[in-house]
């Protein structure tokens, strides 16, 4: 049988099911990685959190895209929720959120194209 069109790539849940991870081995699209940055709380003079070093840049930006869409969603959600005293606040999280997003979104454009 003629297939024209290839099978869509499978989705997330089916690498968890299997327990293996989509992002494994990461194909870098560019030359350019992260650096190693410790974030978050820390326990005695250790942070809990730290981005990994090597990480291929574009995935981590789509990445970071993917955290800021859930950030606004979140705070859309409380703009429309919200007492009306908090809410000029809960719309400037929604509007500095989507401006990241934006500028993330930007960078990963202008990323330049693997040959």
């Amino acid at each position: 049988m003629f297939k024209p069109v290839p099978d869509p790539p499978a989705p997330p849940e089916t690498f968890a099911a299997e327990g293996i991870s989509p992002y494994t081995h990461p194909v870098p699209l560019s030359p350019h990685v992260t650096a190693h940055h410790a974030f978050g709380p820390c326990v005695g003079d250790m942070p809990i959190f730290a981005v990994r070093e090597g990480m291929p840049l574009e995935e981590v930006l789509v990445q970071a895209s993917a955290y800021l869409r859930s950030a606004s969603a979140g705070a859309t959600e409380l703009v429309e929720n919200c007492p009306e005293e908090w809410r000029a606040l809960a719309r400037n999280v929604e509007h500095v959120s989507e401006i990241a997003r934006a500028l993330v979104e930007a960078a990963i454009a202008g990323l330049p194209k693997a040959r």
